[in-house]
């Protein structure tokens, strides 16, 4: 069931020994928008977690995404053009790599106001530069101080994962 919007996003454990968070995007995206799952820091353990508006403080999330083609990046931009800015404090953390005009997307989502970070991640198993990424990532995530890490398709899953358990 989805949060009533306003409502403060309650913990339940998922996978593992991360808690997560379940929430139903509002009425015009539910269509169109995955439950948003994400990953929370217990670094920054709030009682509640506000949604915005009404003088709450507003949630940092980063998205990670690796697969910066196909249904992941439509699903991607899908989110961060869709949620509402003034409730969520949106950032992008994205591979280069795989798509020649990337670097076009990166800088038009930048025109338009969010913040794109690029860290380099390669879809096939690399283990020096699965290192590297993840710790660029858990490096970003510390001076972020992000409250909410929300990840897509295997690669950036697995290091986005593994980099918000490590920098907590």
């Amino acid at each position: 069931s989805g949060q009533a919007l306003g409502d403060p996003i309650t913990p339940r454990w998922g996978y593992g020994i991360y808690p997560r968070f379940r929430f139903t995007p509002p009425a015009p995206l539910a269509a169109c928008v995955a439950p948003l799952d994400a990953l929370y820091h217990p670094r920054w353990p709030p009682s509640r977690i506000s949604l915005g508006g009404g003088g709450m403080a507003v949630p940092k999330i980063l998205l990670v995404l690796e697969a910066s083609t196909g249904g992941a990046k439509k699903h991607v931009l899908a989110l961060l053009r869709g949620l509402d800015r003034a409730r969520f404090d949106l950032h992008l953390a994205c591979s280069a790599e795989r798509d020649p005009d990337a670097a076009r997307d990166i800088e038009a989502l930048r025109e338009e106001g969010f913040t794109v970070l690029t860290v380099p991640m390669l879809r096939r198993p690399a283990p020096l530069a699965d290192l590297r990424a993840l710790a660029a990532l858990t490096r970003l995530m510390r001076a972020g101080r992000y409250q909410l890490v929300h990840t897509h398709a295997a690669k950036a899953g697995f290091l986005g994962r593994l980099a918000a358990r490590r920098a907590c």
